[in-house]
């Protein structure tokens, strides 16, 4: 399997991106925010209060294009 086109320049700084729009110093899931910028399609499944908007919104900021996001949101939905 080839690997996915590359779509980040190697001279992005995340940590700078994510200091200058979200004004945080740090992001435990750098690891999926990094392969959602390589390409990859990122399944991430996690409880709530891990994180999970940055691994979406952080790409989003830095790539230029379209970012599509599916989120079911089933707990509002109750």
């Amino acid at each position: 399997m080839s690997p996915p086109l590359c779509r980040i320049s190697p001279f992005v700084d995340i940590d700078f991106a994510l200091r200058r729009q979200f004004n945080k110093s740090s992001h435990p899931q750098r690891e999926i925010i990094v392969a959602a910028l390589e390409g990859y399609d990122v399944v991430v499944q996690a409880a709530t209060g891990f994180g999970k908007s940055l691994c979406f919104q952080l790409p989003a900021v830095i790539n230029s294009g379209v970012t599509i996001v599916v989120s079911p949101l089933l707990s509002l939905m109750v």
